[in-house]
């Protein structure tokens, strides 16, 4: 019975965003596996199915003449996002008891690799009593059940279902917690003191670990940790690897969170997690494993070991984060190494794509810290440039020296704009030694009358901030007034375009230069830096205040649509640049609409796509 359910299928374990799903893991029970490139094919159809079509959670979806869909979405306790778990396969019917079965094993609330779903998935097509006694228990049943439950002959999956049921009544008060906390605990005790568990008791464990998420979300932390620590072994012993994985990364989080001076703890909790296992937990998990790891070893000085570990929670959310409170500790990391180590650029741009993440997440308090941290290392970096400025006109390189001088003074206007207001008076002794040296060497025959006055407007805004004689909005105004002088006088870069499909993958780049396409001549870690940037936002830039983020040395435009973002890296912002995206945007949404909107990784487009930006982009510089 369902040969090809069993042995033809994929299951896919992914989260929904507001314009994307993003698929974390999957388990292809073909007794010879799909090809690398059949599983791209079918992932990326699953996913543009769900999205194009919006087939109801639960229907039965044609997606071509060999697979059908499946699928359900449940929001875990504490989660923003949408679990997405879907059933690909060969089978030619799929019939109701296999829908409610998906739909039990989904509303559990427990942990699973896909192929651990896959088998509940399974185990319970062949229960068809366990599968409608799940149907048919109500909340006020389960609740009846809970006061008259004997713990000394216990039921371990009986009270896995009625947590489960009472979980997503969304009825848990804190009584109804308390009462379900005893039992899932006596039920934990009871199979830690047995010798060998040769019973099911997935859904008890998937119940107890639904109750030590309930108290994670209510801040009982202790009560939680009690839980998540006895859920590890018995997890273990089932071979529920997610479940176990997952339990011993809450417990390193919490100890990181709620208790101080656990550095020690959260290394020894976390390193009994084999490396070749954490490939089967979800990505959430993977990025706070390694960032925990990194944190731990970073405040016990251990840094080249807190270095790889960071580096590999980079590594893990690449451009599509799960954890950005998570990740931006990484970037911070390495803003800090590159500060202590005399590379203000690059600790620039760590410090602000910290900051995007930061406020990606919504937390505008600590974006505004980590932009002040970038502020004050473009301070520095203004410096140096107006020092090699000095040199260059030493040297008799009068056209270097005040390229230099007024990169310089742009610097220095970007770091006021960085920092927090209260915090620009730290400025003031550094911004008089780089406008005394500017205004020497910008003192060059023919150009002194038009320089010096750039340099006294600067001076005298500086000046002001001293004795907090100005407005905040007079300040403002005239940073943004001498930012545009500024800017007039240093030639314009030529921009770097990208096109970017809404599930964050890169549909084409290139640099334009002189009417042409070139390749893009960023490194790999700038590169990638600036990717993580624009996913961080990439599904708020329908705000306009989101549409620009600050990269150090130069500004990402985003415009976006429904089909895909397009994005310019410039070295400054002006009015044309977003009118010109537009204007692309326009052309892609006329001619290439859904080959676009929902990609399949095939080139073919590319050439089309770089005439439109060509046409646009040609010239603007």
């Amino acid at each position: 019975m369902y040969s090809d359910l069993i042995h033809k299928s994929v299951v896919l374990i992914g989260e929904r965003y507001p314009s994307k799903i993003a698929w974390r893991q999957l388990h292809d029970s073909h007794e010879t596996p799909l090809n690398e490139n059949e599983l791209r094919g079918l992932i990326s159809k699953v996913g543009i199915h769900v999205l194009k079509k919006r087939p109801p959670p639960g229907s039965v979806r044609k997606i071509t003449d060999n697979w059908r869909l499946l699928y359900y979405e449940v929001n875990p306790v504490g989660s923003n996002r949408s679990l997405v778990y879907a059933l690909v396969t060969m089978e030619e019917k799929i019939p109701k008891e296999v829908k409610l079965a998906m739909m039990s094993v989904t509303q559990r609330g427990g942990l699973y690799s896909p192929k651990r779903f896959f088998q509940e998935l399974l185990d319970l097509i062949n229960n068809k009593e366990l599968l409608l006694e799940d149907q048919k228990l109500t909340l006020s049943k389960a609740l009846a059940i809970l006061e008259d439950i004997d713990i000394t002959d216990i039921d371990v999956n009986q009270i896995g279902r009625l947590i489960s049921l009472i979980q997503r009544s969304g009825e848990l008060s804190n009584e109804v917690l308390e009462q379900i906390h005893y039992l899932a605990y006596e039920m934990l005790l009871y199979l830690e003191n047995l010798d060998s568990i040769d019973i099911d008791i997935d859904l008890g464990l998937d119940g107890a670990y639904t109750v030590a998420e309930n108290y994670r979300e209510r801040e009982v932390f202790h009560l939680a940790l009690e839980l998540y620590k006895k859920i590890v072994p018995l997890a273990e012993k089932r071979n529920r690897e997610v479940l176990s994985i997952t339990s011993q990364i809450k417990i390193a989080q919490l100890y990181h969170q709620h208790f101080p001076m656990s550095e020690e703890i959260i290394i020894d909790t976390l390193i009994q997690i084999d490396q070749k296992r954490l490939g089967n937990a979800n990505q959430s998990d993977r990025e706070i494993y390694y960032t925990l790891l990194g944190l731990a070893n970073e405040n016990l000085g251990n840094l080249d070991k807190a270095h790889k570990y960071y580096l590999a929670a980079i590594d893990v959310a690449e451009s599509d984060i799960a954890e950005p409170m998570w990740i931006l500790k990484s970037y911070l990391f390495f803003g800090r190494y590159n500060e202590e180590n005399y590379l203000p650029e690059e600790a620039i741009r760590n410090y602000l794509t910290a900051a995007s993440l930061a406020f990606s997440a919504g937390d505008l308090e600590l974006a505004d810290s980590y932009r002040t941290m970038a502020g004050k290392q473009e301070m520095v970096l203004s410096h140096w440039e107006m020092i090699l400025s000095a040199r260059k006109r030493a040297e008799g390189d009068l056209e270097s020296a005040e390229y230099n001088a007024w990169n310089s003074l742009r610097l220095m206007l970007r770091a006021y704009e960085h920092i927090e207001t209260r915090e620009r008076y730290t400025l003031v002794a550094d911004s008089k030694k780089v406008l005394d040296m500017a205004a020497k060497i910008l003192s060059i025959e023919g150009k002194r009358r038009r320089n010096l006055s750039v340099v006294r407007k600067f001076s005298k805004m500086v000046e002001s901030l001293q004795l907090q004689k100005i407005k905040r909005e007079q300040e403002e105004q005239l940073i943004r007034g001498l930012h545009e002088k500024i800017e007039s006088f240093i030639p314009l870069p030529p921009p770097t375009f990208l096109l970017i499909a809404l599930d964050g993958r890169m549909i084409v780049s290139g640099k334009i230069l002189n009417s042409e396409w070139q390749e893009t001549d960023l490194e790999s870690v700038v590169f990638s830096g600036i990717i993580t940037a624009i996913m961080a936002l990439l599904s708020e830039v329908s705000d306009s205040s989101l549409r620009t983020i600050d990269a150090g040395n130069f500004k990402i435009i985003i415009e976006r649509d429904n089909n895909a973002a397009a994005v310019l890296l410039v070295d400054r912002e002006q009015l044309e640049f977003r009118e010109k995206l537009k204007e692309i945007l326009k052309e892609i949404d006329k001619n290439l609409r859904d080959r676009v909107r929902y990609w399949e990784g095939k080139s073919d487009i590319v050439p089309q796509i770089k005439s439109y930006v060509l046409n646009s982009l040609a010239g603007i510089h």
